[in-house]
Formats: structure tokens, sequence, C-alpha cells
């Protein structure tokens, strides 16, 4: 944590105070290569040794050259082949260049944030004061669920582009139990609060007043994907 005032004289003062998070962690000798654990949202969370804890680990998107691999449709597939360790596997490919063996599993995302910080300015000018503060988490994934139930219930994005003709027909059917396509990017920037305060000081017989007008988590700047994925 940082403080500093860039500002200090009679009647103004500007104070500014910086903090950032950093933690990391990592499962050591749990007797087991993998400790799969379910939620009640159906997340794939697993404890996997030397990996970080709470990981999300499941099927995800067969690709190709770095694209995803669809089959004559023009929906993604499921990776498939040999499953060799629990983070290591041979992705495997038929004659008609379609991923043929059995469903492979890696991690695909990881919840545990890259940093946390909050940013806050506290302004005050004779008797008028004014305090913002920025929260922010960079580096985190989450478990999406909601998004996908949305499309398969035919109420969000991809839905809606499937019905319009913009994609296949069968797109989110071909995707839906895919688990990568269910973690999401987790890193927002929030106006965690706003706040504008007035002292009036001494009035009669009051020793001391002030009055306040505050609101908290107003806006959050965050890039979920409410989109396909191409």
């Amino acid at each position: 944590m940082l403080t500093g005032a860039p500002v200090a004289s009679k009647n103004v003062r500007w104070d500014i105070t910086a903090i950032y998070n950093h933690n990391r962690n990592k499962a050591i000798d749990i007797g087991q290569a993998l400790n799969l654990l379910s939620t009640n949202a159906g997340a794939p969370v697993a404890i996997i040794q030397g990996q970080p804890i709470g990981v999300f680990y499941g099927t995800f998107f067969a690709t190709t050259s770095g694209s995803l691999l669809k089959n004559a449709a023009g929906i993604p597939l499921t990776e498939l082949g040999t499953q060799n360790s629990v983070l290591t596997y041979t992705p495997s490919r038929g004659a008609n260049g379609l991923p043929t063996g059995t469903t492979l599993r890696k991690i695909v995302g990881n919840p545990n944030p890259k940093y946390t910080g909050s940013i806050v300015n506290e302004v005050s000018y004779k008797k008028l004061g004014l305090r913002v503060q920025l929260d922010l988490l960079q580096g985190a994934d989450v478990w999406n669920a909601d998004w996908r139930t949305r499309q398969g219930v035919g109420n969000g994005k991809v839905a809606e582009q499937e019905d319009l003709g913009q994609i296949p027909r069968g797109y989110v059917a071909g995707v839906y139990a895919i688990e990568e396509w269910r973690v999401d990017n987790g890193a927002y920037v929030k106006l965690r609060e706003l706040s504008l305060s007035y002292d009036f000081g001494k009035v009669k017989s009051i020793s001391d007043i002030s009055i306040s007008f505050s609101g908290r988590n107003l806006i959050s700047w965050i890039n979920t994907k409410d989109m396909i994925r191409k």
C-alpha cells in the first residue's frame, strides 16, 4: 500500500492511496494427481498436484493451426485422443481429419487472479469533500454457467445468431457440453465508491454537522463473452 498527498495547502488537499495484492498458491503433496470436485453450478473445479488450487479442469475445443476445428456443418468439435496423464494428452485425427479417440481434458481456466488492487482519491476544498474509489481484478477466469444456460434456452446472443442464420443450425447444441465454452474472463474495473460531503461545522447548539451523499458499486467495466467463439 502506498499513500501520498500531491496537493496539501490551506484550502485544498488531495490524498491518494494505492493498494496492490498479489497471491500465489500451489497444491503440494495431495496424495493423488487429481481431485476433481463438483459444484452446484456444474463447474469442474479441481485440485491438481503442482497447480493452483481450484482450477477449472474439463473438456475443450479441438483446434488446428490455432483455429477451432469444425465439422462439415461448421460446428466446433470437442478435442479427442489419448489422455496420457492429468496434464498431458495426444490429440488424434481420423482419416477425415476430425477428432477421434476418447474425450480429452485439461486445465481450461484459473479463478485465482494475477492481482487485485484499489485506488482511492480523496479531495477536499475548504468544507467540501470528494472521495472516489476504484477497485480492480485482473487475470482471473470465472465459470459462467448462466451464459451457457441462456444460449440453451434461446435467450442469449449465440442463440440469437443461430436463429438469424448467422451461424449454423445446431451450433449451440453442438458446443453445449464443451466445458471450455463456459469459462469466461473475470477481470473487471469497478467504481466501488463515490461520495460527496460537506462539513457545516458548528450549527447553533450542535457542535458539528456534516452531510454526505454516497453510492457504492455504481459502474463495472468488464469484458465478458456474450458472443460466439471464432
